[in-house]
């Protein structure tokens, strides 16, 4: 599917757009020319039904003129062979009239042109007492004369007296052949159809056999025969295209008919090749313009797009030789990524270098503050030994509690110089050596048990949080007790809900009671890390009547990263995250 905004489909809208005014003018163009054609059409339709029906409208009016004039003679009211012998002057030079009656009122035949009479008894007729009350000529259904031997059409007119009474009727026998222009008369073309029919769409002469429905058709919508042309649909899904004249004073319908698609289907194929041609026209030019945006765009848009990808993998050494045969744009373009790619690989070769200086000088740095923090703990061992006051020398074993807790820190974090992060339980569990080596030094029968979860914490983080311990553990190990029995002390440090950790050391009963009494405390100390780390601490009684000194802070609290708990399955280099499982105590006496 197109993109909206895609190079393809803008090009297409634009030809789309460009060819659209010209596919509508085409359009428009040939519609104009089939109207115009429609109507040249129409017209020689009309030219030729007038032509066609000429004859026949002729002899229509030609006979009631006839029998208008005859109707006046006084031989009507004579003898029947004067009758005769004057309705037989009358037709001479007619060949359309086979033989012209006259009928009395009560429907029988007195004399006639022929001697012979076309019916004994029009009075039988089913059309005589419907023309008694007509003052004009009509023209009545065929019927077979006996006369003529042969169908006619009995044009009738009615005659009345002075008073206005019906006396009787003239009927002209005309020959059908005359009026249909059948052969040997006719002049149609071979593709029309001349028919007479009456308001109800009976047909009462035909130049050919009509099909079915249409007689129906043209009776229905000739009785408004001011139209021009009319169109007519028969059963067969023949479509006519005709005209319809009303014969003079008469209700009948004299029609010429001309059948689709000759040549009115010409018009239409013409039409349909004016719509159809523009519209192939913007078809063919879209699928050009689909073509030629794949091969000379699409093709290499696709292709530097792969380069790109190789490019973010560092394949900078991928050579461009499909774009040999590029439009000179995409070549260029190319050239400029592949310059691009060789600024990016010296870029990175260069900081790859700053970076292994930067740890190598970091790892310098570390050594170096590690080894001055070792010779520092040392000078304050030597000074310690000097001293002959217990109280001195215990304010020495702190400080030298905490400068090996800094030197610890320093050496792990020479250790994993690559990613500045502690893992605390290691950390504890050396811390946890060396509380146990400076009670060892100073003769205190001290337990400390380590139970430490495989946390990961920024030094920002880790640091506060080691000193918080050393404080504790120191007050802890050097608070003077009167007896000799084993100190116990318990660390933990955890998980305390999704956002936060939790270290808790717990002593016998003397803590809380040296805090009580106001000997040397660490609490503005041990409150003073706290709020470094955003956290609170408290101190509170088990119910196994022990102190135990909480911090829980956030894991959120350093601003290096958040603290990161180790799964069991996450790989690592470190032997001390796989020592012991999370939550495993470390017991050091």
């Amino acid at each position: 599917m197109l993109k909206a905004k895609s190079l393809r489909a803008q090009l297409m809208l634009i030809v789309v757009l460009a060819l659209a005014p010209l596919a509508i003018a085409s359009i428009a163009q040939g519609v104009m020319h089939v109207r115009a054609r429609q109507a040249a059409i129409d017209d020689v339709l009309r030219q030729t039904a007038i032509y066609a029906t000429h004859n026949e409208l002729n002899i229509f009016s030609g006979t009631a003129h006839l029998l208008q004039g005859l109707s006046a003679r006084s031989e009507l009211d004579a003898d029947p062979v004067a009758c005769g012998r004057m309705l037989k002057t009358a037709v001479i030079g007619l060949p359309n009239i086979l033989n012209l009656t006259f009928v009395n009122a009560q429907g029988k035949p007195v004399c006639s042109s022929t001697g012979a009479f076309d019916v004994p008894d029009y009075s039988k007729l089913p059309w005589w007492k419907r023309i008694q009350p007509r003052k004009a000529a009509g023209v009545p259904p065929v019927l077979a004369s006996a006369a003529a031997e042969r169908p006619v059409l009995p044009y009738t007119l009615p005659l009345h007296d002075a008073s206005g009474a019906f006396k009787g009727a003239l009927s002209a026998a005309l020959d059908l052949r005359w009026v249909s222009q059948t052969s040997p008369y006719g002049r149609l073309p071979p593709y029309g159809l001349m028919l007479i029919v009456d308001r109800g769409g009976t047909i009462i002469a035909s130049n050919r056999a009509v099909p079915d429905g249409l007689n129906k058709a043209v009776a229905k919508a000739g009785v408004d025969h001011k139209q021009h042309t009319f169109y007519a649909d028969t059963g067969d899904h023949v479509r006519w295209r005709w005209t319809a004249e009303r014969i003079e004073n008469s209700r009948r319908l004299i029609a010429f008919a001309m059948e689709e698609p000759l040549p009115f289907g010409v018009s239409q194929a013409y039409l349909l090749g004016n719509i159809l041609l523009p519209l192939l026209m913007v078809i063919l030019a879209s699928i050009a313009m689909w073509l030629g945006t794949e091969r000379f765009v699409i093709r290499w848009t696709t292709y530097l797009k792969r380069v790109s990808a190789a490019y973010g993998q560092n394949h900078f050494a991928l050579e461009l030789t499909e774009l040999e045969e590029a439009p000179d744009e995409f070549r260029v373009l190319g050239d400029e990524m592949k310059n691009m790619a060789t600024s990016i690989r010296d870029r990175d070769r260069t900081l790859n270098f700053a970076l292994a200086q930067k740890s190598a000088m970091a790892r310098e740095i570390h050594h170096r503050i590690k080894n001055n923090l070792q010779i520092v703990a040392s000078l304050i061992s030597l000074y310690s030994q000097n001293i002959a006051d217990a109280g001195s020398r215990l304010a020495f074993s702190q400080i030298l509690a905490r400068v090996g807790a800094l030197t610890l820190i320093q050496r792990l974090m020479e250790m994993n110089d690559t990613t500045p992060i502690l893992d605390m339980r290691r950390l504890f569990i050396e811390l946890g050596e060396q509380m146990r080596t400076v009670a060892v030094e100073s003769n205190i029968r001290y337990r400390l048990t380590i139970d430490a979860e495989e946390w990961l914490l920024p030094p920002d983080m880790a640091t506060p949080v080691s000193f918080f311990a050393v404080e504790a553990l120191s007050f802890e190990l050097f608070v003077p007790q009167k007896d000799e029995a084993i100190r116990h002390v318990d660390l933990h440090f955890g998980g305390d809900g999704p956002d936060h950790l939790l270290l808790w050391i717990e002593d016998g009963v003397f803590a809380s009671a040296a805090l009580a009494k106001g000997r040397p405390s660490p609490q503005r100390i041990l409150a003073a890390l706290a709020e470094q780390l955003k956290g609170e601490f408290w101190i509170e009684k088990t119910a196994e009547g022990k102190s135990r000194l909480s911090l829980r802070l956030p894991v959120h609290s350093g601003t290096q990263g958040p603290a990161i708990r180790v799964s069991r399955d996450m790989p690592s280099n470190d032997p001390a995250f796989a020592s012991k499982g999370a939550g495993t105590g470390e017991t050091l006496h």
